[in-house]
């Protein structure tokens, strides 16, 4: 309850005067007890992702169930490989229920997912979404302005924020 409360693991540790290794052996041992305990319901969303683990460019392989708000696995690595053994996770009874699926742009990804879950829709996320749409946009305000300006036309100068903010 208190890893549930506590923003981090270390205020944990500092409530309750234990080490950090003691606090993460319960944390271990109470997601092992939940992970015996978890049951074979369908899961109509998903979601996979990947995350940055540690400073540099070391990251791991997450798939949520999004409607529970929870995290169903977790593996090292962002690799083709990763996603493969995140989705083998699941029965081939929650495969079938898979009504969609939330992730980046990731190709590997999105070529898992085709494979594995051909009849679940793919859906990108408004994050990763939203920037290729601001950097197209960018383009062809740059482009535009390029031109303009060999008009002798200033309309654009200093609209950059204009058109990529919100």
């Amino acid at each position: 309850k208190l890893l549930q409360a506590c923003p981090t693991t270390q205020a944990v540790c500092t409530f309750t005067r234990l080490s950090w290794s003691t606090v993460n052996a319960i944390m271990v041992s109470a997601v092992e007890r939940g992970m015996l305990r978890r049951a074979e319901e369908e899961i109509a969303y998903l979601g996979i992702d990947e995350k940055s683990s540690e400073k540099g460019h070391t990251y791991v392989s997450i798939l949520t169930d999004i409607e529970g708000s929870r995290v169903l696995d977790l593996v090292p690595e962002r690799k083709l490989t990763a996603a493969v053994s995140l989705l083998e996770t699941l029965t081939p009874a929650q495969r079938i229920s898979v009504k969609a699926v939330a992730m980046d742009m990731w190709q590997p990804f999105i070529k898992v997912v085709g494979e594995q879950l051909p009849h679940a829709r793919i859906v990108h996320d408004k994050f990763h979404v939203m920037g290729y749409l601001n950097a197209a946009v960018d383009k062809v305000r740059r482009q535009e302005h390029r031109e303009l300006q060999a008009q002798g036309d200033d309309t654009l100068t200093g609209s950059k924020y204009l058109w990529l903010k919100d």
